[in-house]
This record gives C-alpha cells, sequence and structure tokens, in this order.
C-alpha cells in the first residue's frame, strides 16, 4: 500500500489528483498484488495442499460458536467509536474536537497496553507450558 501510494504521489504514474477514489483503488491493487505473491509463495513451497481434515458441518459448528464473540467485538466497536458521532449532534464541533482529543490520548494509552500484552503473551504462555 505504501509503495502503491508513493508511486503514484511521486508522478510515476499520472499527475492526476489524489482523491479518495484513487486510495481505494490502490489500496485494492495492493491487496491484489499481495494475495498473488502469498499465492505463489504457498504454491510454491507447499506441493499440495489437503482439505480432507475440513468439513463443512464443523466450519458451521465453529462459526455458530463463535458469533455471539464476534457480535460482541463488533457492537462494543460501534459503542467505542459513535459517541464522536452523537456528541457532534448534539454539542456542536468545538466540544468534538475536544472530545477527539482526549480520546486519541486514551486510545493511544489504551494501544500501549494491548501492544504491551501482545508482547507478553508469547512468554508468559510459554513459562505456563514449562
Amino acid at each position: 500500500m505504501i509503495i502503491t501510494c508513493a508511486l503514484w504521489l511521486l508522478g510515476y504514474f499520472n499527475r492526476a489528483t489524489f482523491t479518495i477514489h484513487l486510495f481505494v483503488g490502490l489500496q485494492v491493487v495492493a491487496y491484489v498484488l499481495t494475495m498473488l505473491l502469498c499465492f505463489l509463495f504457498i504454491r510454491k513451497n507447499y506441493a499440495r495442499i489437503s482439505w480432507k481434515h475440513l468439513s463443512v458441518e464443523h466450519t458451521l459448528s465453529l462459526f455458530r460458536k463463535s458469533f455471539p464473540y464476534a457480535a460482541l467485538i463488533f457492537f462494543m466497536g460501534i459503542y467505542m467509536r459513535g459517541d464522536a458521532v452523537l456528541l457532534e449532534r448534539l454539542a456542536g464541533s468545538k466540544e468534538t474536537g475536544l472530545f477527539a482529543n482526549a480520546f486519541r490520548i486514551l486510545d493511544v494509552s489504551n494501544t500501549l497496553g494491548v501492544l504491551t500484552a501482545g508482547v507478553l503473551l508469547p512468554m508468559f504462555s510459554r513459562l505456563i507450558a514449562q
């Protein structure tokens, strides 16, 4: 994604203005190129992939069991991000800007905790296994 946008912005393809539609198109191109590279890598390193261990019934059962958790994460994401829209409608743009600044600080601190936990999780799991 960074390479495709950089090539476009540096003028290697066209001098057209950089719009959101162009950004979405470049993102699709980057995803397709990534999928092709991954497919070629998998095809080269694995001669034959066996799908016999997968069944439709097991997959549907897994989806049914995990759906409540996926829905919870989805709705909590809406809950966490929807308050800025409501605040803008109720209080105005100045208060929304102040809220957005405070929320960025909260989001950075939350991300720092998640990254720290993600780094420590393999270490703790190895310690528990030992």
